[in-house]
């Protein structure tokens, strides 16, 4: 009778000792991952939570990148284009350091100041040493804000918003311009602005 509970107290001592070890080390293990990531400034999170956050990454579409402007596209653009970029990635344009690596979001408006119209797409223009890259948006958004300081009404719909992948832009200086159609005609506007990809 002694042998058989001594063996029995011995096989629930093991099976203690594995079922105590066992969590003690996955609990080890969680709590060192927990650690790691909050000390590097990050939330912890679920295997799950991380598996949602990159099917959401996935769901949205990379922006097409800038890429060179064709030879002689704009050669014969006219140079009758009102214009301003106001803003990337909504900062203060002028002298924006911009990721190389990254995707970039110009906004600002567009327009021609011979026919006082807008157009329906536009190509934003970086001209650097190493070439001239672009990139296209749409337009067409409202800036009431321009057609009162313009005085022209047709600029009420003159806003616009290109956002591109800066991959293909070598690291350097750049001057922005846009380029758009009016009435099958290439128009030209330079800007103030100027930027560096770094």
């Amino acid at each position: 009778m002694r042998s058989g509970s001594a063996d029995q107290g011995s096989k629930s001592q093991a099976i203690e000792s594995r079922g105590g070890t066992a969590p003690s080390a996955a609990k080890f293990a969680l709590a060192l991952c927990v650690l790691l990531l909050t000390s590097c400034g990050r939330p912890a999170t679920t295997a799950a939570d991380w598996i949602n956050q990159q099917a959401a990454r996935n769901a949205i579409p990379a922006p097409a990148p800038f890429s060179p402007v064709p030879a002689m596209t704009l050669d014969r653009a006219r140079s009758t284009g009102d214009c301003n970029v106001d803003k990337i990635d909504g900062q203060t344009a002028e002298g924006m350091a911009v990721d190389h690596l990254g995707g970039t979001v110009f906004t600002g408006w567009a327009g021609d100041h011979l026919t006082h119209a807008v157009p329906t797409g536009v190509e934003v223009v970086l001209a650097g040493a190493t070439g001239d890259y672009w990139a296209l948006g749409d337009s067409g958004s409202a800036r009431p804000d321009v057609a009162a300081a313009q005085k022209i009404a047709a600029y009420a719909t003159s806003g616009f918003g290109v956002g591109a992948s800066m991959y293909r832009v070598p690291i350097g200086a750049y001057g922005v311009s846009l380029a758009y159609r009016i009435g099958g005609d290439w128009v030209k506007c330079p800007t103030s602005v100027r930027i560096s990809v770094e």
